[in-house]
């Protein structure tokens, strides 16, 4: 008599009192196979995934005497690699019993690499309170704010020792040298010969233009966007900021 017969009929004279003890095992046996009363179900089931994430490219930039300075050129362009992990998910009905990595495979990212422009061509410009000057870079579009030694903070002297007002921008001394000269159209010749803590945090380019008072006739220029034309300090080029002027 198998081991599952013998349950069965365990089962049976448990569940049925009435049923006649002295029964035929090998009956029971027969009538076991014959009616095909054991049914296995299982209720866990397995699959396999995959789940990819991107490996950033690195940026490299070298410098080119051919291009014009604040010009780039892509030599070589940059491709996002991938790690893909391959899993074998577990289920018991429809919860996850087990999560196990059976293989990775690693796309190595292709690096960038920028060229960027050094080279220093000097051209002539007319502009309003500036005249006539001679520039090696423009900057256009530049965000700028306004500032006076009366407000916040501020102070009769700029952080490099000069008198402030008007003539006198603040910058990121990181993007733009002190004692770089400029020219702002609209606001005139002036020097960077101040900072503060908004230039050094603005991720691209500002200028805080200094003005002697807020005075409508001392103070004719409002926050906005202005461009700018550096006429010095060519020598220092690798300081200059060259990106995105936000």
């Amino acid at each position: 008599m198998s081991k599952i017969a013998s349950i069965l009929a365990s089962i049976a004279l448990t569940l049925s009192p009435q049923v006649d003890k002295s029964f035929d095992v090998a009956k029971e046996k027969t009538y076991i196979n014959e009616q095909t009363l054991v049914k296995t179900e299982t209720r866990f089931s397995q699959k396999e995934i995959a789940e990819s994430d991107p490996i950033g490219y690195e940026t490299s930039y070298r410098d080119d005497e051919n291009l014009e300075f604040g010009e780039t050129k892509i030599l070589n362009k940059g491709e996002n690699g991938e790690e893909v992990k391959a899993y074998r998910i577990t289920y018991y009905d429809e919860e996850i019993l087990d999560k196990e990595l059976i293989n990775t495979e690693i796309k190595e990212p292709k690096n960038e690499v920028v060229l960027k422009g050094t080279k220093i061509s000097w051209k002539k410009e007319d502009a309003n309170r500036c005249g006539e000057f001679k520039y090696w870079h423009k900057y256009e579009n530049v965000y700028m704010t306004t500032y006076t030694p009366q407000c916040l903070g501020c102070n009769a002297w700029t952080s490099i020792g000069l008198k402030a007002g008007y003539g006198i921008v603040a910058v990121d001394p990181k993007k733009i040298p002190y004692w770089t000269k400029v020219c702002i159209p609209g606001y005139g010749i002036a020097v960077a010969g101040d900072t503060g803590g908004a230039m050094r945090s603005y991720p691209g380019l500002l200028i805080d233009l200094g003005f002697p008072s807020l005075a409508p006739q001392d103070k004719w220029l409002t926050t906005g966007r202005y461009d700018m034309y550096i006429l010095n300090n060519e020598d220092k080029r690798d300081r200059f900021f060259v990106g995105d002027l936000r």
